[in-house]
């Protein structure tokens, strides 16, 4: 975080870029899930332990923010961003030993989120972004669509921020849409990788545009004249 701040990044990291991966300390902070066995992150030389979830999600006392080292304050005034999985993402990584399916995953991960939530704006975090690649990755069928709808609603009081919303990658964006246009959060994130910018020109009202530049699939160095072209474009 230090670092962001010296190069100027508008948002520095909440404290989580030592997590082993996104979902590991949320698993550990939550009831009834368990780390399933370690398992490639999409197609990428990453890897996690998907959730195994065996009942309702509850929070534990100390909460996902307790696992973070004291945040340092930013003489600068610079908010704090902060990143989790969303819950279509939940839904289509997690097992899912007893059959829930991928709706009622999505309300049970969203009602998770939720409870979290003033913890994290207590302890400072001024951006709450939800990262979503199976929405674009694996996007849900219409019907499942109408079930992730009623998931986010949860999430509507949480996501009211103007840096608040839902960041997609690994996939074309614009698919998706008229389904993200309904959910709550001002900003909607595209991975420049995989969405054709002209593309975009109907792009919801209403949303910021956030452009993924960095090839996410990729742990090598990316060359700086292909990343302004990218943005350029």
């Amino acid at each position: 975080a230090r670092r962001e701040a010296e190069l100027g990044f508008a948002f520095v990291t909440g404290g989580f870029l030592s997590w082993p991966d996104l979902f590991r300390p949320w698993i550990e902070q939550t009831e009834n899930p368990d780390a399933g066995p370690l398992t490639r992150w999409f197609q990428t030389n990453t890897f996690y332990r998907p959730p195994r979830v065996s009942g309702p999600l509850k929070r534990r006392p100390r909460g996902i923010f307790g696992t973070l080292p004291p945040l340092e304050p930013d003489p600068t005034g610079r908010p704090r961003g902060w990143a989790a999985p969303g819950p279509w993402t939940f839904a289509r990584l997690c097992e899912d030993p007893g059959g829930k399916g991928p709706e009622k995953l999505s309300r049970l991960w969203a009602d998770r989120l939720a409870q979290e939530a003033p913890a994290l704006r207590a302890g400072g975090i001024g951006s709450l972004l939800l990262l979503e690649p199976c929405l674009v990755a694996d996007p849900p069928r219409p019907r499942e669509g109408a079930g992730l709808r009623k998931a986010y609603q949860s999430l509507a009081p949480v996501l009211t921020g103007p840096e608040d919303g839902i960041w997609t990658f690994f996939g074309d964006a614009t698919p998706v849409l008229p389904l993200v246009s309904r959910l709550p959060g001002k900003l909607l994130g595209v991975d420049l990788t995989e969405t054709e910018p002209s593309r975009l020109r109907n792009f919801p009202k209403g949303k910021t545009l956030g452009l993924g530049v960095l090839d996410p699939r990729t742990s090598l160095p990316e060359e700086i004249p292909a990343i302004v072209s990218t943005v350029r474009t």
